[in-house]
């Protein structure tokens, strides 16, 4: 699923309660030592999403020197990545200058997968790849069920993200 020019692989869409868990594809599919992803910050300026339940935003830090601060989780990276480690800042702290790393940019996790990191669990691509949760901010299933009745697909328009569209149909709601 294609959002704000990011692709996600979705997880589960709980429609009851309008929750959609999704996890970043690019962090799945090539690791957290690859060149940087785009920020996550969109979610907070979406008009047809909320973060969901859960939500907690971290930022990682790239080729860092060590260390910069000690509230930064540090991963070394494989000779073969294009950079040599990745910092993760898991509170927030004045005391980090990311002025001082090559790369920086914002994900979203859920807030269990935050305490994880802050146990010491380590396995921050576990983290990202566990995903986060989005809430839709309209309850869409009457036209939903509207839509997917006259046989289309219901969703969003790709360019404005905020109207309901119903897709492979001449219908429109």
């Amino acid at each position: 699923m294609e959002i704000h020019g990011l692709w996600y692989r979705v997880l589960e869409i709980l429609s009851d309660r309008r929750i959609l868990g999704v996890s970043n594809k690019e962090v799945i599919n090539k690791g957290i030592c690859l060149p940087p992803f785009p920020d996550d910050d969109w979610i907070r300026d979406s008009r047809v999403f909320t973060p969901g339940p859960g939500f907690a935003g971290v930022t990682l830090f790239y080729d860092c020197p060590s260390p910069i601060s000690t509230d930064l989780l540090f991963f070394p990276c494989n000779k073969n990545d294009d950079y040599s480690n990745v910092s993760v800042a898991i509170a927030n702290n004045n005391n980090i200058h990311p002025q001082r790393c090559s790369d920086s940019v914002s994900v979203t996790i859920l807030e269990t997968s935050l305490e994880s990191l802050r146990n010491h669990s380590w396995d921050l691509k576990g983290a990202l790849k566990t995903g986060f949760e989005l809430q839709w901010r309209k309850n869409y299933s009457e036209e939903c069920w509207n839509c997917t009745s006259s046989g289309g697909a219901c969703g969003f328009h790709i360019f404005e993200y905020q109207t309901f569209f119903c897709y492979n149909t001449s219908v429109y709601y």
